[in-house]
């Protein structure tokens, strides 16, 4: 891989996309529970926010918005010749031409995979951690942890699935 994509992939996908994220989804998690004395591990939907629901809900949006804004940045920088065509090499050839071209569909199917993965064993390490209620600052700790943790494994992917575009608009 060429040096000027490995740097961008460590400066933006890693250490601007954790700041983002610290910052972003800290500010989330403190608005989704004012008023709220506790945030329980789970809640009746729409009801109130709760740890379970909102760590399922991030699986599927933080991977959903990553890829809007991270191959919408990738693709500038190859149109700006700041990042260099990346081959397509086996196994994942065949999984990347079939990934779709459009943000927002890529977005949603990052989003899917991203929970269908993960949301399994993360319901259930919660269910069987129980943490009970969480103080709206550790809820707001726990959020923004998740967030930067699972922006770290998605957004990498995220960003050399766009660098193995042939097309970028």
């Amino acid at each position: 891989m060429p040096a000027a994509n490995r740097r961008w992939i460590v400066v933006n996908a890693l250490l601007v996309t954790a700041i983002v994220n610290l910052v972003v989804n800290g500010g989330v998690a403190w608005l989704s529970i004012r008023g709220q004395d506790e945030v329980p591990l789970w809640a009746r939907p729409f009801s109130e926010t709760s740890t379970l629901g909102d760590t399922l809900g991030t699986l599927f949006v933080l991977p959903l918005i990553t890829t809007l804004l991270c191959t919408t940045a990738v693709w500038h920088a190859r149109r700006q010749a700041e990042l260099s065509l990346l081959p397509r090499v086996p196994p994942y050839e065949r999984w990347l031409e079939r990934m779709p071209s459009s943000r927002l569909v890529r977005g949603l199917s990052f989003g899917a995979l991203a929970f269908a993965f993960y949301a399994p064993a993360v319901a259930l390490a919660l269910v069987v951690i129980d943490p009970g209620p969480l103080s709206q600052a550790q809820f707001v700790a726990f959020k923004t942890a998740f967030a930067v943790a699972l922006g770290a494994i998605v957004t990498p992917q995220i960003a050399l699935c766009a660098m193995t575009d042939r097309v970028s608009a």
